[in-house]
């Protein structure tokens, strides 16, 4: 009897985890437009449940080496027109008394100054948290260089992401390492040293 009872209950357990999944899943299908509407302005969706959405809902999904560089290409045009073009912009975003945020450059060569993502872990690395901090403690172009240089550390990783999501071998990382190395750096651009 008591083994009896001791299925039962794993049986009844298993069913109910079962349950609490298949309503977790229908649950956060359902709802995640409107998580990432309400906490990343659509720009972000949740990755295990729906396709990856950039730049307001339109399908993104780099899964080529070229695909892959078209979008670093994109996002590091968005952050140097932000830290050049767009400067005195960028600067009056950038307020020490706000949160802690982050400067985001999109494959549509548009630009963002935002908090982080709310999701954990986020579907994309995050730039360099805080940026704004920093602002009023140092001369302007020592803190444009300072973002600049994050910026570049972020386009790496979130070109790199890419790769290693996709399954890119040794030869594509190697290429998409050297169509990345000939163009200038965000930092190089920004101090004027390309």
């Amino acid at each position: 009897l008591p083994d009896l009872c001791s299925l039962s209950l794993r049986i009844c357990c298993t069913a109910l985890l079962f349950s609490y999944k298949i309503v977790l899943s229908l649950y956060l299908s359902l709802s995640a437009p409107i998580l990432s509407l309400k906490f990343r302005s659509a720009r972000l969706s949740l990755s295990t449940i729906c396709p990856l959405r950039m730049d307001g809902g339109a399908q993104y999904n780099p899964r080529t080496v070229e695909e892959v560089f078209r979008d670093f290409k994109g996002r590091r045009a968005g952050l140097i027109k932000a830290l050049t073009t767009d400067v005195e912009d960028f600067y009056q975003q950038c307020d020490p008394e706000k949160e802690n945020l982050c400067l985001y450059g999109f494959p549509s060569e548009q630009w963002e100054v935002n908090l982080p993502a709310e999701e954990v872990p986020p579907e994309l690395p995050e730039p360099a948290l805080g940026i704004n901090f920093a602002r009023d403690g140092m001369q302007e172009k020592d803190w444009l260089a300072l973002v600049a240089v994050h910026s570049d550390a972020w386009l790496l990783s979130v070109a790199f992401y890419f790769g290693a999501r996709f399954g890119f071998d040794k030869a594509d990382r190697r290429r998409l390492f050297n169509m990345i190395n000939e163009l200038p750096t965000i930092f190089e651009v920004v101090t004027g040293t390309a």
